[in-house]
């Protein structure tokens, strides 16, 4: 569909995606369920890691050889290191795929500064860890340190690494604090030894302080180093972002298993990711399928999660259109190409749509309908007019692409702006586009099928990007503007407020086809 005053927008469509193993891909399968020291015992890793590792080989197309695993009394902070080093690091070169999984205990300790003040870091907790921690030891309590986990990470520069984390870090969950055996599911078990405060912190020496940095600063693996250089080509998929906490339960098949685990290997498995019947499953998609998953838990589990459960992402912005699976869809082979290298463009409007259909698509946290008026069966040559109505106030951005093979932003635009409607939509009052308002009508002038896009969104989500002047001048700027506010709207809003849990996002995202004829 070709409209009078539209505004053209042109992009290309750089999906990173992970190809047939190559010889020396290599994956390294972490589960702690039956601790050596007095910690809370789990049940669900014991089932996690053989989920995990037939999804590796099923999915990922890991060859079995490839695959170590690790469980229990192997578990030790010294074999996950020594395994680490010579299996992952050792054992691959540049271009060869790495995936580290973990699945147990995680924690917070206090560690003192040399200045006197106090420094919190998040650990993975190995079998032979204790809760017993010496405040001025290098190595808490035998904890592995999420810096320790970074270091090696920048040791395998040049691969294409994954690193999956099936616990949690907490250390400021909710002030009142919050206990398994409450739960309304009776097999519910968390994932962090310290629920409530870190580890050489009492409860009365929490400050507001180091309890702000508890929910918002101190993740197990951060792309961004302390320096604020990049990890390039690293993905970090974690259970619970910070402040929460990470569930285990009963699955559908009768065993324990961890909530977010057990909804990543369905997710991508059993295709149960793909909302949109594509039949392939983006990393976005797989991010909003464990999100819908972890929200129903934790609602079930009512106020012993009132910390909220939120899987999390940490990862570039292209990687969030990755196709994880099935495999054979992926664009470029690993051992082609450099770690997430983006494939020659794709400058067509069905790319984008798809582009955006895979980044926004989820269960929408509020009702937003779109109409197109008359109908959405078009004569050619007719007048038409786009209704919107959304069931909470928010940022609106509504795109079109027609038969034409032109992808538009039709709102916000110029005439929009001098209405003085800006960016915004209210609740329960419809917006429609163009309105008597605008000094011009959109004509139906190519035949053939369109689609309608509409996002709303929190209105302190930053989609600056996708309103940088009233086109998009490269071809590139649409598809990196779209994952831009991707990332933005998938990371979670975090709260330095003790009474207040972190989050995720909050939008909402609708597409309707349409037909000229």
């Amino acid at each position: 569909m070709r409209f009078h005053a539209a505004f053209a927008l042109v992009a290309m469509l750089a999906l990173c995606a992970a190809g047939p193993a190559s010889a020396r891909d290599r994956a390294l399968i972490v589960g702690v369920a039956d601790y050596l020291n007095e910690i809370g015992d789990l049940i669900g890793p014991e089932n996690d890691v053989v989920a995990m590792r037939s999804l590796v080989i099923d999915v990922f197309d890991y060859d079995a050889a490839d695959v170590m695993v690790l469980s229990d009394n192997e578990a030790t902070r010294a074999g996950i290191l020594a395994a680490f080093e010579s299996w992952l690091i050792d054992g691959t070169t540049a271009g060869d795929r790495v995936l580290f999984y973990f699945s147990g205990h995680g924690s917070q300790v206090a560690i003192p500064t040399e200045n006197g003040g106090t420094r919190l870091t998040s650990t993975l907790v190995p079998f032979d860890a204790s809760h017993e921690v010496e405040p001025t030891a290098e190595v808490p309590g035998g904890h592995i340190l999420g810096a320790q986990i970074g270091d090696l990470i920048d040791r395998l520069a040049g691969r294409d690494v994954t690193i999956i984390a099936d616990s949690c870090y907490a250390g400021s969950v909710t002030r009142s604090g919050v206990a398994a055996s409450d739960a309304a599911d009776g097999n519910a078990l968390f994932r962090t030894i310290t629920p409530n405060t870190p580890i050489n912190v009492a409860p009365d020496d929490y400050d507001p302080d180091l309890m702000a940095r508890a929910k918002t600063s101190i993740r197990l693996i951060d792309p961004v180093r302390r320096d604020g250089s990049v990890r390039e080509g690293v993905a970090v998929w974690q259970a619970a972002t910070l402040a929460q906490l990470a569930w285990e339960s009963v699955a559908e098949d009768g065993k324990q298993r961890g909530i977010f685990t057990d909804a990543f290997v369905r997710g991508l498995r059993d295709l149960e990711a793909d909302r949109s019947g594509a039949g392939r499953i983006t990393a976005s998609a797989l991010l909003a399928h464990v999100r819908e998953k972890a929200e129903a838990f934790c609602t079930s589990l009512g106020d012993n999660c009132a910390g909220g459960f939120t899987p999390e992402l940490l990862a570039p912005d292209s990687y969030r259109a990755r196709v994880l699976a099935p495999l054979e869809l992926a664009a470029t082979p690993v051992s082609e190409a450099s770690t997430m290298v983006e494939v020659p463009p794709i400058t067509t409007a069905p790319a984008l749509v798809d582009l955006a259909q895979g980044l926004f698509e989820h269960q929408n946290d509020f009702a937003v309908s779109a109409d197109i008026l008359p109908s959405t069966s078009i004569p050619l040559g007719a007048a038409v007019q786009f209704r919107i109505a959304s069931e909470r106030s928010g940022q609106l951005v509504v795109f079109d692409t027609g038969a034409d093979g032109v992808f538009r932003r039709i709102y916000p635009n110029a005439y929009s702006e001098a209405a003085g409607q800006r960016l915004s939509i209210n609740a329960g009052a419809p917006l429609t586009i163009p309105d008597r308002n605008y000094p011009f009508e959109f004509i139906a002038t190519d035949p053939g099928p369109g689609t309608l896009l509409v996002l709303v969104v929190e209105d302190d989500v930053d989609i600056a990007p996708l309103l940088e002047g009233e086109d998009f001048a490269t071809p590139d700027r649409l598809d990196r503007a779209l994952l831009a506010v991707a990332a933005e709207l998938q990371s979670p809003v975090l709260s330095p407020d003790p009474a207040i849990p972190n989050r995720a996002r909050i939008w909402a995202y609708v597409s309707i086809p349409y037909l000229v004829e």
